[in-house]
């Protein structure tokens, strides 16, 4: 089990946290296919191999090479010749929106809703969260943005709880950022959403969930100058044991994150009921709190 830091506890209690969701929090999520068998949302790897499969064999070798690069665990730049040489930009539409819609919510996922914080961001295509907050009576009380949304600091201003699509969303599959020079492309016409959401890094304690060290996703917000500024009070990430000693603290040291491990046997339960423990620790510090 995960032995969460006080501080942490604190931060959560006083909603001063950010909650940050990546691919793993939606692993194990499912709905029925076609054939009426269970699927889930791909791991980042997969996602790859599911569009290669749809790509058309083409002259220059585009398809060829894209494929050695995933073998290589070169995601990124799989993910920059499927998008931008290999895919027409309708086929990758439909992909992406075929692929990450329909499924339903985790416990990781009803754990952080229960955890209540103001703002929740999710690197996810899918929509499971967001469906999650917005239905039954939850749904006049959040506000879902995409990046390319206006509004969020006036949303941070406001009672409502805040989802953000940093990367955008299922639905809208044309401004999805899978690539690094999809992130760039939409640094330069968003520059207001990024800043903002490095204001938020140096003012807010952000907690990680559903993350590695070598997830691409996770690699993007931190390879591009969202932490950019020293602290004594670290952000935390959740991750499944296995790293070795040298890599956490290089981890730590370069972008000021603390990793809390977990086992990550039987499909992450350890992960699972830590969260729930801590949904129990943050509510009984806001009673004692007052």
């Amino acid at each position: 089990m995960i032995n969460w830091p006080d501080s942490l506890i604190d931060e959560l209690a006083a909603r001063r946290c950010v909650i940050f969701i990546g691919s793993g929090t939606s692993a194990s999520a499912t709905k029925k296919g076609p054939n009426n068998e269970t699927i889930s949302p791909p791991t980042w790897d997969r996602l790859l191999e599911i569009l290669l499969e749809k790509c058309h064999e083409d002259q220059d070798g585009s398809k060829e090479k894209a494929n050695e690069l995933l073998q290589n665990q070169k995601y990124l730049d799989c993910a920059e010749l499927i998008r931008h040489n290999c895919m027409q930009p309708a086929d990758y539409n439909r992909s992406i929106e075929s692929i990450f819609s329909g499924y339903n919510p985790t416990e990781i996922h009803k754990a952080v809703l229960s955890l209540d914080q103001k703002i929740v961001f999710t690197t996810n295509f899918d929509r499971i969260y967001e469906h999650l907050c917005l239905r039954d009576e939850g749904r006049d009380g959040y506000v879902a943005l995409n990046y390319y949304d206006d509004g969020l600091i006036a949303r941070m201003r406001s009672p409502k709880r805040i989802i953000v699509k940093v990367h955008g969303c299922a639905g809208t599959p044309e401004h999805t950022i899978l690539t690094k020079s999809d992130f760039f492309k939409a640094r330069s016409k968003y520059p207001g959403f990024f800043s903002a959401l490095e204001s938020i890094f140096l003012t807010h304690t952000i907690l990680f969930i559903g993350y590695s060290v070598n997830d691409p996703e996770i690699q993007l917000i931190l390879e591009n100058n969202i932490i950019t500024y020293p602290s004594d009070n670290p952000h935390y990430a959740t991750m499944s044991k296995g790293m070795h000693r040298t890599m956490i603290a290089a981890f730590k040291k370069t972008n000021n994150i603390s990793v809390l491990e977990y086992d990550s046997a039987d499909n992450h339960i350890q992960l699972v009921e830590s969260l729930k423990e801590l949904c129990v620790q943050v509510e009984d510090r806001r009673q004692y709190q007052g």
